[in-house]
């Protein structure tokens, strides 16, 4: 079959698998927000493996190890399901298929920077 080679650019899929064995440094929207930013990356956190694995705020987590996940609950099961393997293998690890959100607004991460400028200027100040 087949159906051409025609790709849908609204919706990018980008697989990532994360080690379940440490922090995944990301935050979802969660379970109380809008039906529709449950599964929203609200916050990556800097210098943890979802910030270096390129993961971004805005993408939204449509599948957890192949399987299309619908709830907060269900990643939740999925990461613990990887927690036993970890016990049991010696490692464990999620593939989280991410759909990717073009995030059009930018500036946020312009203050974000503001404030890491404002740091490092701040430990550059010599004791007289």
């Amino acid at each position: 079959g087949g159906g051409g080679g025609k790709t849908d650019n609204a919706k990018v899929l980008q697989v990532i698998r994360l080690d379940t064995s440490t922090s995944l440094g990301l935050s979802l929207g969660g379970a109380y927000s809008e039906a529709e930013r449950w599964n929203r990356v609200e916050r990556v956190v800097r210098g943890m493996q979802a910030d270096t694995l390129g993961v971004k705020e805005g993408w939204k987590v449509v599948m957890v190890d192949g399987s299309a996940v619908t709830s907060m609950m269900e990643i939740a099961q999925a990461v613990s399901n990887a927690k036993e393997r970890e016990r049991v293998r010696g490692a464990g690890w999620c593939d989280f298929t991410f759909a990717v959100v073009n995030e059009t607004a930018t500036g946020t991460s312009d203050a974000n920077d503001a404030n890491t400028n404002a740091n490092a200027n701040a430990t550059q100040y010599t004791v007289p």
